[in-house]
């Protein structure tokens, strides 16, 4: 329907249905049916489209779902809201994914090339949202010493270095990620081969099948005209590892013609 008065009354049936209602019927593939079909509010504007995600998230949120099979059959409309247009939403649902995952260097690495699917980001460069991920395992408390680095004397001065924490620098940094593709992409190379050099070799031999699976999947051609697109960035990333990170010729050869 194009009625927006209509469309917004679905929701609320919808809200009512995934949140207050008990009773068997709805069952819930069919509320999770309806709920996947109102992503093409995106279309209708962004006061119709933000309540539907506030409604997502107040479905991930509600204690009674957590880890029930609405939560698990969403998950691809969590990721859009990942994507959200409007600054606040967005960053609830980043910071509601951040939360969920264990904070460990290896397990986040894991999470993102092998756990985490990626599709419904698809036409998208999603590396932002790995990266907020990523800078989530350094310590926020650590101090920030000033006189170790001299790049960062200008944002010392400002206050005394022992008030200063890389909290500081990570969290304004994770939210402005997804402004600036090219920007995610720079700081995504040379993170991503630092946590690679901080890992064993045997977490190197697990994450670079991960990348191989990763690097095979079709969806990321919905992407392939963007520069730079996210196999540009993955493998920009494994080159600056070492030791390399080392990868079948035959899916170089595909990646190279695929996406440049």
């Amino acid at each position: 329907s194009k009625s927006l008065s209509l469309c917004r009354y679905m929701l609320e049936m919808a809200r009512d249905w995934a949140l207050h209602r008990r009773e068997p019927y709805p069952i819930v593939k069919e509320k999770v049916s309806v709920l996947l079909k109102m992503l093409t509010f995106e279309t209708r504007g962004d006061t119709l489209f933000n309540a539907y995600l506030e409604l997502i998230y107040d479905i991930y949120t509600e204690p009674s779902l957590r880890r029930s099979d609405l939560t698990t059959k969403l998950e691809s409309a969590f990721l859009v809201g990942c994507r959200a247009r409007d600054p606040i939403l967005r960053e609830k649902f980043i910071d509601l994914l951040d939360v969920s995952v264990p904070r460990s260097l290896s397990s986040r690495l894991s999470y993102i090339l092998g756990v985490q699917s990626w599709e419904p980001l698809a036409e998208v460069p999603w590396i932002y949202l790995a990266l907020h991920l990523l800078l989530g395992t350094i310590d926020p408390d650590t101090p920030l010493l000033s006189d170790r680095k001299a790049s960062l004397s200008a944002f010392a001065s400002t206050t005394s270095s022992s008030q200063k924490r890389v909290q500081d620098i990570i969290r304004p940094m994770q939210r402005l990620l997804f402004l600036d593709p090219f920007v995610a992409h720079d700081i995504w190379v040379s993170l991503f081969s630092a946590a690679w050099s901080s890992i064993s070799r045997r977490e190197q031999s697990d994450i670079t099948h991960q990348m191989i699976s990763l690097l095979s999947k079709d969806y990321h051609s919905h992407q392939a005209e963007l520069r730079p697109n996210i196999v540009q960035t993955l493998l920009t990333g494994s080159n600056a590892c070492t030791p390399a990170m080392t990868f079948p010729p035959h899916l170089v050869k595909y990646l190279a013609k695929a996406y440049g």
